[in-house]
C-alpha cells in the first residue's frame, strides 16, 4: 500500500457527455486518458476512470493541485468540452493502480464535493478563507467563458510558462500577434496571479 499523508485529489466528470455521440465520447476519453497518463508520469501520480464520463487524479505533491486543475479545464475546453472538478487535499491510501480501492480523507472530500458542486465547475473542499473562495469562483467563471482558441493558447502557456508568444504561435500555426490577443482576452496574467496565490494557500 502507498500512503500519501498530504496528497491532492481531483474527482471529476465530463460536462454534457450524454449529448456526445459514442464516437465523440470515445475520442475525448482517449485524448483525456493520454493526458492524464502524462500528468501521472510527470508528477508520480495516479489516475483512473469510472462510470464512463468520470475520472480521478491523485497527486503526491499538493502544491500542484490548482495548476493541474486549471490545465485540465483548459485541455478539455480546447477540445470543445469541459468538466466539473472537485478538489481536495489530505491523506490518500492507494492499494491498486486504478484507485478503485483507494481510501483516505482527500478522496472522501473530493467525492462529496462533486456530488454537491451544483452549477459550478471548480470546487475546493478543504477549509479556506472567503477571499480565496471568491478568487476561485471568479477563476471558475473566467474559464467557463473561454473560447476554444483562447483555452488552447492559455493551456500551452500555463503548461509551458517559459515559452514565448512566438513559440506558442508556432505550435498553433498562427501569428505571434494573434497569440498575444488570445492570451490577453483569456486573462492569462490573472490566471497566473491566481496560481501564485493558490500555491501559497496550500
Amino acid at each position: 500500500m502507498t500512503s500519501i499523508p498530504q496528497g491532492a485529489v481531483i474527482t471529476a466528470d465530463i460536462v454534457g457527455s450524454q449529448s456526445l455521440s459514442q464516437l465523440q465520447l470515445t475520442r475525448l476519453q482517449s485524448e483525456l486518458k493520454n493526458y492524464l497518463a502524462e500528468i501521472a508520469t510527470a508528477e508520480q501520480g495516479y489516475y483512473s476512470f469510472y462510470r464512463g464520463d468520470g475520472f480521478q487524479l491523485v497527486l503526491p505533491d499538493a502544491t500542484k493541485l490548482f495548476n493541474v486543475a486549471l490545465q485540465l479545464r483548459l485541455f478539455l475546453i480546447s477540445r470543445h468540452s469541459d468538466a466539473r472538478l472537485s478538489l481536495a487535499v489530505g491523506e490518500v491510501n492507494i492499494t491498486a493502480a486504478d484507485l478503485s480501492t483507494a481510501t483516505g480523507a482527500a478522496l472522501v472530500l473530493a467525492g462529496r464535493g462533486l456530488d454537491a458542486i451544483g452549477q459550478a465547475r471548480l470546487r475546493y473542499n478543504n477549509d479556506s478563507n472567503a477571499h480565496f473562495a471568491l478568487n476561485l469562483a471568479f477563476v471558475d467563471l473566467l474559464l467557463s467563458n473561454l473560447t476554444q482558441k483562447q483555452a488552447e493558447a492559455a493551456f500551452i502557456h500555463i503548461s509551458h510558462p517559459k515559452l514565448s508568444h512566438a513559440d506558442i504561435a508556432k505550435q498553433l500555426n498562427t501569428s505571434r500577434v494573434n497569440v498575444t490577443k488570445l492570451l490577453n482576452s483569456a486573462h492569462y496574467a490573472l490566471l497566473g496571479q491566481f496560481l501564485a496565490i493558490a500555491r501559497s494557500h496550500q
